[in-house]
């Protein structure tokens, strides 16, 4: 036998419902009534997230409701209460919240926003990427373990330049393309320039630097925190790039890092 929640307890769950009222007729349209309903639905959507940012964040998260999370324990009753729904609102309400899941975990974090030194680069981003094998967690191809410069996409299908992977980075993918990952010694991405990186990445053709690469053993580099990294990435008709980033964290989905594009060489053709 639980203990009746307190009143603080109790104004977070009406807090919780009036919120999923006015979420209900916003994104899914007019809904159920049943009070009981709404009030599964509105905690059900809440414990996710909460846990899921508890999870993601760890010790750097607000502490979690304990009230929403035994709720949340109780998965039989809240999938027996979902399966009332309509089913075009019981769709509907997985596509928001996968929204919502891939946003929390492909966008880089706000709190890493003054890190992007955009005075000294132009082009460059707060980004995250997840650790393959993070099976359905997004719908993105690839499961969001890739990472384009140039696109700034997850998708393994926008041209992607790096992959985590076991977690270390890889570069080079289908159809031939060539790529190189390497760490630096640098303590800040902010300290990289191109005269520092190693030759193998100054080559001066996309040509010169696919025969090279073939001749080595291509480091896989791990994903530390703080750690600082370079890449070539040679997608033969589409793009030559060469860019650093720096790993600003890294939880048990992936890692966000700060990236900066150093130089974007000419479109690469086959000979």
């Amino acid at each position: 036998m639980h203990d009746e929640p307190n009143a603080a307890t109790r104004d977070r769950k009406r807090a919780a419902i009036l919120d999923y009222d006015a979420w209900v007729e916003r994104d899914l349209g007019p809904g159920p009534r049943q009070p009981m309903l709404k009030i599964a639905i509105g905690l059900a959507v809440a414990a996710t997230v909460t846990i899921a940012v508890v999870r993601m964040w760890g010790a750097d998260s607000p502490p979690a409701d304990k009230a929403v999370i035994e709720l949340a324990g109780d998965a039989e009753e809240l999938a027996t209460r979902l399966r009332a729904l309509p089913l075009e609102q019981h769709v509907r309400l997985v596509q928001v919240g996968q929204r919502a899941l891939e946003d929390r975990l492909l966008v880089g974090p706000a709190k890493w926003a003054s890190r992007l030194n955009a005075t000294q680069f132009g082009n460059g981003g707060i980004a995250r990427i997840l650790n393959r094998g993070q099976s359905g967690l997004v719908s993105l191809r690839g499961g969001g373990a890739y990472f384009s410069f140039t696109s700034r996409s997850n998708s393994y299908d926008d041209g992607p330049d790096i992959e985590l992977q076991r977690w270390a980075f890889h570069s080079g993918f289908a159809g031939g393309d060539v790529g190189v990952v390497v760490r630096l010694d640098q303590k800040s991405v902010d300290d990289v320039t191109l005269d520092v990186l190693p030759d193998v990445l100054r080559l001066p053709s996309a040509a010169a630097f696919d025969q090279a690469v073939r001749k080595m053993r291509a480091p896989k580099p791990a994903a530390v925190v703080g750690g600082v990294y370079a890449v070539r990435s040679v997608r033969w008709g589409k793009s030559d790039v060469i860019a650093t980033f720096e790993v600003l964290d890294r939880g048990p989905y992936g890692v966000s890092f700060v990236w900066y594009e150093l130089e974007t060489r000419p479109t690469p053709r086959r000979r």
